[in-house]
């Protein structure tokens, strides 16, 4: 009589080579699967809209110099605690009430920084997320986190809760 016996592994992403090892013998094997644990991840379109950091309408407390990042131009850098940038002027339509991924590209030379994405002038606040350092003014990575946005035209705006990092563009995901 044949019966199924299952175990969850933790594997790396990408190619895996896989083996099979009799710890204790007196068994026979027909065949094995390896189905994903869990519900499947959500997916992630396109973005609906990448903001140039420099881009904004209004800051306060901020400067802008170039970078070495892909795609080169400018980021906004010299960020302090209460520094802000209001993107009013270029408002980005949210085609319905749900779920957006967030993605920011940053870097940071010391122990990281942290942000919240608000409508311009503060009065509603969508998330806020921390991010660690990077290791230096030009090693650059995107963080991200996941917030609800309503429907409409948003003008959004970033407040700097903590010092010492740049940012380079932000990206705004719709989840499924």
């Amino acid at each position: 009589g044949w019966t199924d016996a299952s175990h969850e592994v933790n594997l790396p992403g990408g190619r895996v080579d896989l083996a099979i090892a009799a710890v204790r013998g007196g068994w026979s094997l027909n065949g094995f699967r390896i189905d994903p644990a869990g519900p499947p991840p959500p997916v992630t379109r396109p973005a609906l809209a990448t903001m140039q950091a420099e881009a904004y309408s209004y800051m306060s407390g901020i400067q802008t110099g170039a970078t070495s990042d892909v795609g080169g131009g400018l980021v906004v850098g010299w960020i302090d605690p209460g520094d802000w940038l209001s993107y009013v002027d270029s408002p980005i339509v949210i085609p319905a009430t749900g779920t957006y991924e967030i993605r920011y590209r940053v870097s940071s030379a010391g122990a990281g920084g942290s942000l919240r994405l608000e409508e311009a002038g503060g009065s509603v606040v969508y998330g806020s997320i921390a991010f660690p350092g990077t290791g230096g003014w030009e090693r650059w990575t995107t963080v991200s986190h996941r917030v609800v946005l309503p429907a409409g035209a948003r003008r959004f705006g970033i407040a700097a809760t903590a010092a010492g990092w740049n940012l380079n563009w932000f990206e705004i995901h719709r989840v499924d």
